[in-house]
């Protein structure tokens, strides 16, 4: 059942991917995997996500491992913010977020658990040989239930130590 599930939320989220596109809707899309932590005990998180803003709102999804613990867990995105944080040569930050809706863990209780808000933040510096790193952020939990606002930035960019990260605004 779980992989039927998650075929058709990659099904849909290309047919979202490809409607939105066409459209010119402001999107974050992108796979990328950062490195943080002392040397001696490096922490890698990986990250596919597709996010997309359409009339209805903001839809896409993300798959999120943690490469010391083989979590992963899957995302139903519903939070996209665009934000220009410097003059127009800067490339701006994008922050996407959902809600957990499946979570593999070998950890009682999981972590995070389903139900949880994830948040993680981007930035696209450019597809050239010379551009640097796309960057990416550890991503930040939110326990389920409460008020949310979908925020300009958090945990603030780190290299990619590889992948690709494109923001569209």
């Amino acid at each position: 059942m779980t992989k039927k599930f998650v075929t058709l939320s990659i099904v849909m989220t290309i047919a979202i991917v490809g409607w939105a596109l066409a459209a010119g809707n402001p999107s974050a899309t992108g796979h990328g995997e950062i490195t943080v932590g002392p040397p001696t005990a490096p922490i890698s998180v990986q990250y596919s996500f597709v996010a997309h803003e359409l009339k209805s709102g903001v839809k896409g999804q993300a798959e999120i491992l943690f490469g010391f613990t083989g979590e992963r867990f899957h995302v139903d995105i519903d939070c996209l913010r665009i934000t220009q944080l410097g003059p127009p040569s800067v490339p701006p930050i994008a922050t996407i977020g959902g809600i957990v809706t499946n979570v593999q863990s070998a950890g009682t209780p999981p972590f995070p658990p389903e139900g949880a808000r994830v948040l993680f933040t981007m930035r696209d510096n450019g597809e050239g040989s010379n551009d640097p790193p796309d960057q990416l952020g550890l991503p930040a939990f939110v326990p389920p239930g409460g008020p949310f606002v979908c925020p300009q930035q958090v945990n603030g960019p780190l290299a990619n130590t590889e992948g690709n990260v494109q923001v569209r605004n």
